[in-house]
């Protein structure tokens, strides 16, 4: 969606670079923010081994993608309500 927008605009180039800027200013200080305790806790925590169903590694695997999943619904409810709203706009002023 947002290369359809950087097509479209009227200095495409120059937006994609501005857009690449804030991507990396907005994740750098994240990544950063994340290494740092994981760095500290690297050799204290074991994450256990990989077939075993209750490691540490395959819990924190379940929470992330159950997060994920919970997320996902929360964004497609969020743009249903935005596509309804879309198409009654359309349908009310005759576009």
């Amino acid at each position: 969606m947002t290369a359809f927008v950087f097509v479209t605009a009227k200095r495409p180039v120059r937006l994609s670079l501005a857009f690449l800027c804030g991507v990396t200013v907005a994740v750098t200080p994240g990544v950063t923010l994340t290494r740092a305790p994981a760095g500290l806790l690297a050799d204290n925590v074991s994450l256990g081994n990989s077939c075993d169903k209750s490691s540490t590694g395959t819990i924190v695997q379940l929470a992330f993608v159950g997060l994920l999943a919970a997320l996902a619904v929360n964004t497609h409810s969020w743009l249903v309500d935005i596509i309804v709203c879309a198409i009654f706009a359309v349908l009310i002023l005759g576009g």
